[in-house]
């Protein structure tokens, strides 16, 4: 038998369709099973050129990969999974939902731009399957975002193990429309995963670049990667703080900050920013670089926590000249920088009727200024 696979665009998702007798299946495994979808995650040390494939649930009890960020990996690895009514019930509710949106708005208009023609080189666009990275997947929270989308084969990399053990806890629960293979790796170090070069149609980096900027040669690794492994056309999005906002913030009037629920404490030692749900705390030497706009490029570390969420992270500011700069050197072209109170107002129309599902106008002033904290970043690959 002969099956070739197609894509349906009424559901939105890929179907496998017989030459020779008409028929016409979702799960190809059902009819020809040696076809049948893997996982095969990767542990490996990135400096080993002969990584092993290990099957996860017996390899991340005993092998760990090489770490530039232990503090992180450990951060994450001690978060428990919250089950949907403790979700609803978090102080930080509307702001998950909020920033849920924002990435599957940011998805779709992704899909549709590495879906267009590429002037002169239509032969490498037009992807009828599209072939997607999700770097620092955390628990694998966007795979029903992909879901969505004719995604053939999705690649989750991050360098919790226990983040990816429920990520793939979330995939195998599920009958979702594509391939998926995990990875424990720190991005700072070079990246290996189990797909070509130059092969990946998207690759998407949510609330984690901050942690890169540690250091140039960890940003510059990250960039080298995303080089490697994106197509000429393919798009790169992340989102993460928006430095430029939290410069306003620290330059704005105690009575306008006051006003939108937001609070500055300044000591001899720290400045921080705190809401009910958020608290951005700086030494007092970065705060004035930060004011003055003469940050370091690298090594501006702040501590970050949002309710129910992340405790105390050290982050590094994300400068926009800085990372387009950096980015332009691996040939990837900026697209897109905005705030998310930008990127909200640009695409509220078209995607009115999920907002109001998912998010709704039932929020204080100190939650929607909060989401003004971040922004999103679009780069396409030349």
């Amino acid at each position: 038998m002969e099956w070739s696979e197609c894509y349906s665009k009424s559901r939105k998702r890929p179907y496998w369709f017989n030459t020779k007798t008409g028929e016409s299946v979702w799960d190809l495994s059902k009819v020809v099973p040696h076809k049948k979808r893997k996982i095969t995650p990767i542990v490996l040390a990135p400096t080993d050129e002969d990584h092993t494939l290990l099957e996860i649930k017996e390899a991340l009890d005993f092998l760990e990969p090489i770490l530039n960020n232990p503090q992180i990996s450990y951060h994450y690895d001690q978060l428990t999974e919250k089950t949907p009514v403790e979700r609803n019930l978090s102080h930080s509710i509307y702001l998950r939902n909020l920033n849920n949106w924002i990435k599957i708005v940011l998805i779709s208009e992704s899909v549709n731009l590495a879906s267009q023609p590429i002037e002169y080189h239509p032969e490498e666009s037009q992807c009828s399957f599209l072939n997607v990275g999700d770097f620092a997947c955390g628990r694998g929270g966007d795979l029903s975002k992909w879901s969505h989308h004719p995604v053939r084969d999705y690649h989750g990399v991050d360098l919790s193990s226990e983040s990816i053990k429920n990520s793939i806890k979330r995939y195998e629960s599920k009958s979702y429309p594509f391939h998926a293979k995990f990875y424990v790796q720190d991005l700072s170090t070079p990246l290996q995963i189990d797909c070509g070069l130059h092969s990946l149609d998207i690759i998407s980096m949510q609330f984690a670049l901050h942690y890169l900027f540690k250091s140039e040669s960890h940003v510059r690794c990250l960039l080298r990667s995303i080089s490697n492994y994106l197509r000429k056309g393919g798009i790169f999005m992340f989102t993460t703080v928006d430095a430029h906002c939290v410069y306003k913030m620290l330059n704005d009037k105690d009575e306008n900050l006051q006003r939108i629920g937001i609070t500055r404490s300044i000591t001899s030692d720290v400045v921080s920013l705190e809401t009910p749900i958020m608290n951005l705390s700086m030494k007092r030497k970065v705060a004035d670089k930060w004011k003055t706009h003469s940050l370091d490029f690298f090594g501006m570390s702040y501590t970050f926590s949002l309710a129910d969420s992340v405790s105390e992270c050290e982050e590094y500011v994300v400068q926009r000249s800085v990372i387009e700069s950096l980015a332009q050197e691996y040939k990837l072209k900026p697209l897109l920088c905005q705030n998310f109170h930008q990127y909200y107002y640009a695409h509220a129309n078209r995607y009115m009727d999920l907002f109001k599902k998912m998010v709704g106008y039932d929020h204080t002033s100190h939650e929607w200024h909060t989401s003004g904290l971040y922004c999103v970043y679009m780069f396409q690959a030349e």
